[in-house]
């Protein structure tokens, strides 16, 4: 991509320098059209891409904690977590008030291994927005993973509320309320997965497990 060129780097660096008072309203509205180039080519799941321009958008905006935090994104995406937890880590010293962004660590330090940070992260997440379904989601996950049930059945339950249509969080509940032994509860969580995704064959196995356990 263009993004990816060396000249490019040279002509936003020039530009800014050619603007002289202001430099900083350019600045900006460079960081935000290569972070919005970022961002539709990590969605198309491009990571390479993806950080080309997102690298462009830091030099042009250093320290910018947008073009870090998709930064960190895209280097999860290509599976380089260390990296990613480093560019989070740095989008979150430049803005601290982003539970989206502790959320996203939270993810990346849980696939490293890594529960206790995963769960401090996402307890910092909660702090600032409370309602945050994706925040309890995952912590659903960090507990499930420990296999302390209870306390992921009870942020499962709890991210389903806040966001009825967020699948994962019916799965995990099934799954959980099936190891603890409750099919009755199991086989409600796995049919309000279906009600959102009628073809769910993960959903459809746990229903039909729930159903022959009781």
């Amino acid at each position: 991509t263009r993004g990816e060129d060396p000249a490019v780097g040279r002509f936003l660096r020039e530009r800014v320098r050619a603007e002289g008072s202001t430099e900083r309203a350019l600045r900006e509205r460079w960081a935000s059209a290569l972070g919005y180039l970022g961002d539709l080519y990590r969605k198309r799941e491009r990571p390479r891409a993806a950080l080309a321009a997102y690298r462009k958008g830091l030099e042009v905006l250093p320290e910018d904690a947008r073009l870090l935090g998709g930064a960190g994104l895209a280097y999860a995406l290509g599976g380089s977590p260390a990296a990613a937890a480093d560019h989070l880590r740095r989008s979150l010293a430049s803005d601290s008030l982003q539970p989206l962004a502790l959320v996203d660590l939270g993810q990346v330090y849980a696939s490293m291994g890594d529960p206790d940070r995963a769960r401090q992260s996402l307890e910092r997440a909660l702090a600032l927005d409370p309602y945050a379904p994706t925040a309890h989601l995952n912590l659903g996950n960090v507990y499930f993973a420990e296999g302390r049930l209870e306390e992921a059945v009870a942020f499962y339950r709890r991210a389903g509320e806040l966001n009825p249509g967020l699948l994962p969080a019916h799965l995990g509940l099934a799954l959980a309320e099936l190891r603890l032994g409750r099919p009755v509860e199991a086989a409600a969580a796995a049919r309000r997965a279906l009600q959102f995704d009628p073809g769910n064959t993960v959903a459809g196995r746990l229903l039909r497990q729930a159903e022959g356990a009781r």
